[in-house]
């Protein structure tokens, strides 16, 4: 039994935080979560530490939340300036990329419109400067997905002005290619 302790701990904890991701964290985690503990240290209990590992799994999680602020700003947004961080992915009349704005708490994904999606001439770390408008996440699913990821909100981009090109990178090799395609 003695050999199954950590990776059982190890189990509880990730299982906890799982449980956690999909159903909160109670608030009262923290107190089951000691009381286990001491009990498993009192009377040498290998299940008993396993169930204040879960606990404590519980505890790690963290919903992700972004201040007010930037939940006011979103949809106030017409012009934003950022660094962009991955290649542009062509869609139908669109081309998506992740923004980093100097303006924000948090990164956007732009979706820049455009009759020809897979000429985008952007590379990652180029710094441009967006017109458009902002938009909020929606709750639950993909938005949640999109907040984990960091993205506070979307940017529908109408034009785009390439102050500054980055400098070379893999990526931005990577991306060059993938365009000559």
């Amino acid at each position: 039994m003695d050999r199954a302790v950590l990776p059982g701990m190890v189990a509880a904890v990730a299982f906890g935080t799982v449980v956690a991701g999909v159903s909160g964290s109670p608030s009262w985690a923290f107190l089951v979560a000691f009381i286990s503990l001491a009990f498993a240290l009192l009377h040498s209990s290998v299940p008993l530490l396993w169930l204040a590992a879960f606990f404590v799994g519980l505890l790690l999680w963290h919903p992700f939340t972004f201040p007010e602020t930037v939940r006011i700003q979103i949809p106030l947004l017409t012009e934003v300036t950022g660094l962009v961080k991955d290649i542009p992915d062509p869609h139908r009349e669109t081309a998506s990329f992740t923004l980093h704005p100097f303006s924000l708490d948090g990164d956007l994904l732009v979706y820049l419109r455009t009759e020809t999606p897979w000429a985008v001439e952007l590379s990652p770390g180029d710094l441009v400067r967006l017109s458009g408008e902002g938009e909020l996440l929606e709750s639950g699913g993909w938005g949640e997905y999109l907040r984990r990821r960091g993205i506070v909100g979307l940017f529908w981009a109408d034009g785009v002005e390439v102050r500054k090109q980055g400098r070379f990178s893999v990526l931005r090799l990577v991306g060059k290619l993938r365009a000559g395609l």
